[in-house]
């Protein structure tokens, strides 16, 4: 059966192909497992092929992962289809033979293109009869990948950078004189209105300051009037207090003097009445 895939940008002398067709898999497990080893190296794909085998590394599932539990690794949903791993293996062990009779070298090889596509369901015999069997097709494509080639492109690029530039083509078109004029001119005018506007934002902030200046002045002179006027309010109030101590002593003084001099009074009269008591005895 001729193969359908046509790898572009690779020539057929570094490119071996292998094909499994009516595998005894599950097609759901081959669709899983080809998307995990699509892009591997070699080597890299014997290693996880073999781990799966083992039961030490799960197949993520992406597609067909409904009702399957997570594993562990940050692998998410995924299974251990060891049938499938073993049947790919086989492939692919095809694959590399392939490569190696062409004189490409294993450490090299790549998993350019695998693909698992949907097999005929025929019926079993024996006591499973009345069921019908799983079967896929799988392809896998291994391309050799020159290490050479990056570091010719590197060395370009190294090249580029120490060579003098080119002139370009927008560059060395000449332009008309009188355009190179006006584009002068208008180049000449956005400076001196840049020029401008630096001075215009000058002068609003000298005059934002003076303004400000001028307030913290004239608030200064408020707190002084109010200072000021504070204190003869003070001086005022010890003043009134001072006269009115001294009104309060000079009637103290008065009344203790009236005092003194209604007593003798009362004595006397009462001296009085008791001579005239004894008389009337």
């Amino acid at each position: 059966m001729p193969y359908k895939v046509k790898i572009k940008g690779i020539e057929e002398d570094r490119i071996a192909r292998s094909k499994g067709r009516s595998l005894s898999v599950s097609f759901k497990q081959s669709v899983e497992l080809a998307r995990a080893l699509r892009g591997k190296q070699l080597l890299e794909a014997y290693a996880f092929l073999d781990a799966v085998a083992a039961m030490k590394k799960a197949v993520p599932y992406r597609r067909y992962n409904s009702n399957i539990p997570h594993r562990k690794g940050r692998v998410g949903p995924g299974r251990f289809p060891v049938k499938t791993a073993l049947a790919f293996k086989k492939v692919l062990r095809n694959a590399e033979v392939n490569a190696l009779s062409k004189g490409l070298d294993n450490t090299s090889l790549v998993i350019q293109h695998i693909a698992a596509d949907k097999g005929a369901s025929n019926f079993k015999p024996g006591r499973h009869r009345g069921r019908r069997g799983k079967s896929t097709h799988l392809e896998i494509v291994l391309a050799e990948v020159i290490s050479g080639k990056k570091g010719k492109k590197s060395d370009k690029k190294a090249k580029g950078k120490g060579a003098p530039k080119k002139p370009s083509k927008k560059t060395s078109k000449k332009q008309p004189e009188g355009q190179k004029e006006g584009k002068s001119q208008e180049t000449k005018k956005g400076e001196e209105k840049k020029v401008e506007d630096k001075k215009t934002k000058k002068e609003a902030s000298t005059k934002s300051s003076s303004t400000t200046s001028k307030h913290a002045e004239g608030k200064d002179k408020q707190n002084k009037r109010g200072d000021e006027e504070a204190s003869k309010e003070n001086k005022s109030d010890k003043k009134s207090n001072q006269k009115s101590d001294t009104k309060a002593d000079a009637k103290s003084s008065v009344n203790s003097d009236m005092k003194t001099s209604k007593k003798p009074n009362k004595t006397s009269s009462q001296s009085k009445k008791e001579e005239k008591k004894e008389e009337s005895k």
